[in-house]
């Protein structure tokens, strides 16, 4: 009997793939590689707890920036992803420029 994506996220996690016909996620750690689907990877919302907090001030103001500060703090994000030795270890490469489209 195979054993399907959806199948292993249901019996590992309790975890329902809503979407089966998705493209997956393709990480690479070493020698082993797993498949994930994008819809467990994206962050859904923010929880009350952190809504309320004192630090959403601070959450909200830095993330209201225009469109030209958005991309330098990526672009610097990006070089500091690149210089972090388990990237190099693990051999991912972040390109430092996003692709136009």
């Amino acid at each position: 009997m195979e054993t399907t994506v959806a199948d292993y996220f249901k019996n590992h996690y309790g975890m329902s793939i809503r979407e089966p016909r998705q493209p997956l996620f393709l990480v690479k750690m070493g020698e082993n590689m797993s498949y994930l689907p994008p819809e467990f990877c994206i962050i859904d919302g923010v929880p009350d707890s952190v809504r309320k907090g004192a630090g959403m001030r601070d959450a909200l103001s830095m993330t209201r920036c225009s469109p030209g500060q958005k991309m330098q703090k990526i672009q610097d994000m990006c070089n500091q992803l690149k210089n972090q030795k388990s990237m190099k270890d693990w051999n991912l490469q972040i390109e430092h420029t996003p692709v136009s489209i």
